[in-house]
C-alpha cells in the first residue's frame, strides 16, 4: 500500500488577543472624525471662509484663483495646519503613553497600544510609532498589509516602535 503525500500549507495562526486590522481602521476613523471636526471648526472661527458669498454658490469648483491670490489666507492657513500637525502628533503620542494606552478611538474600540511584554509604552516609543505610519502609509500602505502575515497582527509601524494594538478584555 502506498503513502499518498500530503502537503499541509503553513497556517499563521492568529490570537485573539491582538486587535486587528478592522477594529484598529474603525478606531482611526473616529479619531480622524473627531479630529478633523475641531480643525474645520477651528480654521473656520481662526480663518474664515476665503471666498466671496456670491461665488459659495459654486461649491464643486470653486474659483481657485481667489483662494491663490490672497496669499495672506493662504499663508495663515499653512502656518495653522503645522500647528495641526504637531497636535496630531501631540494627541497620538501622549494618549497611547498615557494610562489609558489608546487614543478616543482605541478606548472605544477596546484596545490598547503596549510593548511586546504587555507593558505601557514611553512617550518616545509611541512618537516612533507616530513617526512609522507616514512610513506605513508612503509605501502605498503596504506597512498595514504586514498585519496580515504576523500573528500578532503588528503593522510595519508596530514593529518599528516595538510595539503591538491588544484586545483590552486580554490584558
Amino acid at each position: 500500500m502506498a503513502a499518498i503525500p500530503y502537503n499541509k500549507h503553513a497556517v499563521i495562526r492568529r490570537s485573539a488577543a491582538y486587535g486587528s486590522l478592522e477594529c484598529r481602521f474603525a478606531a482611526y476613523l473616529i479619531d480622524t472624525c473627531l479630529f478633523l471636526f475641531v480643525q474645520g471648526l477651528t480654521l473656520y472661527f481662526i480663518l474664515g471662509y476665503p471666498f466671496p458669498p456670491d461665488l459659495a454658490s459654486d461649491f464643486l469648483l470653486p474659483h481657485l484663483s481667489i483662494f491663490i491670490s490672497d496669499l495672506d489666507y493662504l499663508s495663515k492657513f499653512i502656518y495653522a495646519n503645522l500647528y495641526f500637525l504637531i497636535i496630531h502628533w501631540l494627541y497620538y503620542a501622549l494618549m497611547e503613553s498615557s494610562v489609558r494606552q489608546g487614543t478616543l478611538g482605541k478606548i472605544a474600540m477596546q484596545i490598547r497600544v503596549t510593548d511586546l511584554d504587555g507593558h505601557r509604552i514611553s512617550f518616545w516609543q509611541a512618537t516612533l510609532r507616530y513617526i512609522g505610519k507616514f512610513l506605513s502609509v508612503g509605501l502605498f500602505f503596504g506597512g498595514f498589509l504586514v498585519a496580515l502575515f504576523n500573528h500578532r497582527h503588528q503593522t510595519l509601524h508596530d514593529i518599528i516602535a516595538g510595539c503591538v494594538v491588544r484586545v483590552a478584555k486580554h490584558l
